[in-house]
């Protein structure tokens, strides 16, 4: 009988090294993973200008965003050529060389977002109309 007691002990004790073998921080990390919380897609924006430009790309759709960060949820897109009338800019995310983005509606559409400067034909909301 006492045999049988020192057997589930030492089987036991065998057990608890092996739950220590691969602690959390031992996990696979996920080395591109970004942490979208800490973006800052919510940024204030007006209507300061009545200028216009144009999405240019290579010939691909252009997203815009709901903050002026390719991680910030898209909202939609629009096709290469499609007239943007800006509202301001602000800083945000660097596409290419630049790292303004401009808020304007599609057109005159009633759809509003955030589109990055490096993308615009003009390169976004002239100086004067920062958000």
């Amino acid at each position: 009988m006492g045999t049988g007691r020192r057997a589930i002990v030492a089987v036991a004790a065998l057990a608890l090294p092996l739950a220590r073998v691969a602690p959390a921080s031992a996990a696979p990390k996920d080395e591109g993973a970004v942490d979208v919380s800490a973006v800052d897609c919510s940024r204030a924006h007006s209507d300061k200008t009545s200028a216009t430009g144009k999405v240019k790309t290579a010939g691909d759709p252009l997203i815009y965003r709901v903050g002026p960060d390719r991680r910030c949820n898209g909202i939609n897109q629009v096709p290469n050529g499609t007239v943007i009338r800006y509202h301001c800019w602000t800083t945000g995310q660097r596409v290419g060389n630049w790292s303004t983005w401009t808020w304007g509606e599609v057109g005159t559409s009633k759809r509003y977002g955030w589109f990055s400067d490096a993308y615009l034909d003009d390169h976004g909301a002239p100086a004067g109309a920062k958000c």
